[in-house]
């Protein structure tokens, strides 16, 4: 059953980490197995281009954002979580995307915060 991450562990269990790895292991940006990923750097992902501007690396991480949220919801029936829109959840994943020290961890935690995931824990009782 999935689990309410709330000490920054990295498991399995925890539906935005293993998809935000699942995404980027599939579309080869890391080949990094998922219980090694955690702290791989934006830099270290595969469209990382070190010799690129900083707006060049922002349209690529806005793209790479927008297709994040094409198979979250698209493929997977996830919907955004209460005060996120597709804009906000798009620019606030970018942002992850384009800082390079930025880590897969912290790169799940923004897609936590903008995503709800079918099977994940309700945040609010339902009355």
């Amino acid at each position: 059953m999935p689990e309410d991450m709330t000490d920054n562990s990295w498991t399995k269990n925890h539906l935005a980490q293993f998809r935000t790895w699942f995404f980027l292991f599939k579309l080869g940006q890391t080949k990094v197995e998922f219980e090694d990923a955690a702290g791989v750097k934006m830099s270290r992902l595969k469209f990382w281009n070190a010799v690129a501007s900083a707006d060049a690396r922002r349209i690529k991480a806005g793209a790479f954002a927008s297709a994040m949220d094409g198979y979250f919801r698209d493929k997977l029936g996830a919907s955004f979580e209460k005060g996120y829109s597709w804009g906000k959840a798009v620019d606030e994943i970018a942002a992850v995307f384009s800082s390079g020290d930025k880590t897969v961890q912290e790169l799940s935690a923004a897609v936590d915060a903008a995503y709800d995931f079918v099977g994940e824990p309700a945040e609010e009782p339902i009355v």
